[in-house]
């Protein structure tokens, strides 16, 4: 595994990826926009929702998405 892009990340470390806040981040996970998985009362962000947001993100802000 590579060490420097972790498959799981802690919720304040995909926030600073997203440049976001914390409670942005949060939101983000309770609607369901930014999976994230509970492993032994851990909450954890998996880098591919991350990369799969910003994706997402990018074809709406350039008029593909269907959003």
């Amino acid at each position: 595994m590579d060490r420097e892009k972790p498959t799981l990340l802690r919720v304040s470390e995909a926030a600073a990826l997203l440049s976001l806040g914390r409670s942005k981040t949060y939101e983000l996970i309770e609607t369901g926009k930014l999976p994230a998985v509970r492993l032994d009362g851990a909450l954890r962000v998996p880098r591919a929702a991350i990369d799969r947001l910003v994706a997402d993100a990018m074809r709406v802000a350039d008029g593909n998405g269907d959003k």
